[in-house]
């Protein structure tokens, strides 16, 4: 009764002669298989085995090109905003850059750098990758040296059973933060008309406005200030509407 219960384990002499007779089969089918079967028909029935036997991957992958064609991909740009505000204790190499009319320094991650993000309990990857090759038309015009193109793009993985939600919910979500961020960056500028006669180039010209002075410290009526401010309020949450029928959004 016993016996039928728990049944005798194999001993150890048992495993060794079972693996050397499988060992000896295999190697004996692998010199038959060698010999008698041609090396392309091997490598054919190899990348079959291969084919049907890989393991099947649970990722979608979505690719963000910086340009299609040579028109800039406005979700690429997105995206590298968007990126920027990811940075972490994580993070091992950070881009720091800053121009003279610029007035705070700029963060940037690097590119090599991979950023775990997460949305409405979705995790996904980030990597900003970077591909070179070389064009031989245009590398032509170059004595002795070819022309070395670079492609970039943004690679973003994820569970493809959150596709929907990714595509629906995620990206939309990703060009709207990136606006508000550009937005809150954007730098007021007042623009002149020159005398034409001083020639074409200076016709026009642009200058930032950087004034200490706002509505709040300016001096004037209470009543004519709150007036006045409501006024451009209400202009800048009519933006939209001013798209829509199909006005200049601006103010005389």
């Amino acid at each position: 009764m016993a016996s039928q219960m728990f049944p005798v384990m194999p001993t150890t002499s048992s495993l060794l002669s079972a693996y050397a007779s499988f060992s000896t089969t295999f190697m004996l089918f692998q010199t038959i298989f060698n010999q008698l079967v041609p090396p392309q028909l091997r490598r054919y029935i190899i990348d079959v085995v291969k084919y049907y036997w890989k393991p099947k991957t649970s990722k979608l992958t979505l690719l963000f090109e910086e340009k299609y064609g040579y028109v800039p991909n406005d979700m690429f740009n997105a995206v590298e905003v968007y990126r920027a505000t990811k940075i972490t204790p994580d993070c091992k190499c950070l881009k720091i850059t800053k121009s003279l009319k610029e007035s705070l320094i700029n963060i940037k991650i690097a590119e090599s750098e991979e950023i775990v993000d997460s949305f409405e309990g979705v995790t996904v990857t980030w990597k900003h990758l970077i591909s070179q090759s070389q064009n031989q038309s245009m590398a032509a015009n170059v004595k002795n040296n070819s022309f070395v193109q670079e492609k970039k793009y943004m690679e973003l993985k994820f569970d493809k059973t959150y596709k929907d939600v990714i595509i629906a919910s995620y990206l939309p979500f990703i060009v709207k933060k990136a606006q508000e961020i550009i937005n809150q960056k954007k730098v007021v500028k007042l623009h002149n008309l020159k005398s034409p006669y001083l020639g074409q180039s200076n016709y026009r010209q642009m200058v930032n406005l950087d004034h200490p002075s706002t509505f709040d410290t300016l001096a004037m009526d209470l009543k004519l200030k709150k007036e006045i401010m409501d006024d451009l309020d209400m202009f800048v949450r009519r933006k939209d509407f001013y798209k829509k029928v199909g006005k200049a959004w601006k103010r005389g």
